[in-house]
């Protein structure tokens, strides 16, 4: 990872943590902020290093770009709103994959774009007990659960550019159970 890397990876994170937080900044509950920030490093950073990863895995060129006119949106509509309702396009994993035939390509693309939102989906599934177990204690694996959940759930509709698009391209059954997966998951954390 290059330094140019690096710098939109931390920048997304701390706008994003602003972003989502930013009620809470306002109240000083600063034990939400902190969790925020976690769960948005667990969300928002591991699920797009992981598309970097499978996509280098496959042999592709893969790094992480921010998308500057998407973060200052999330700002100012998460100001504008007072923390109530986000607007996130922070940027993506820029990916440049070697010549395949068109039939692998798809595959290879759902493989590449499924493996962000299972990451949300499985840190979710791991915070789900811990949610359960402490609610009323901390506020952290309830805030890391249901933006994992909810990050794996909007990833996965199946719209361009999204990665359930990608998903649902290559194998609409193995889309519908995924994001029947993460639904359910969501609709926990939601309930509880």
């Amino acid at each position: 990872m290059d330094k140019h890397e690096l710098r939109d990876l931390v920048l997304s994170w701390i706008v994003l943590t602003f972003a989502f937080s930013f009620n809470s900044i306002i109240n000083r509950d600063f034990e939400v902020v902190a969790s925020y920030a976690i769960a948005v490093m667990l969300g928002f950073v591991f699920h797009e290093m992981m598309h970097r990863k499978v996509a280098q895995r496959y042999g592709a060129i893969a790094r992480y770009r921010a998308w500057y006119m998407g973060l200052l949106l999330a700002v100012v509509v998460s100001v504008a709103t007072m923390g109530r309702f986000v607007i996130a396009a922070p940027g993506a994993v820029e990916i440049v994959l070697p010549p395949m035939p068109y039939g692998y390509l798809v595959r290879i693309t759902a493989a590449i774009a499924a493996s962000g939102p299972f990451t949300n989906l499985l840190i979710s599934i791991f915070a789900l007990p811990f949610h359960l177990l402490l609610k009323g204690y901390t506020y952290l694996p309830t805030v890391v659960g249901e933006v994992n959940a909810i990050l794996a759930l909007f990833n996965l509709i199946p719209l361009p550019p999204l990665d359930g698009w990608k998903v649902f391209r290559y194998s609409p059954l193995a889309w519908l159970l995924f994001f029947l997966a993460s639904a359910l998951v969501t609709i926990v954390y939601v309930l509880s």
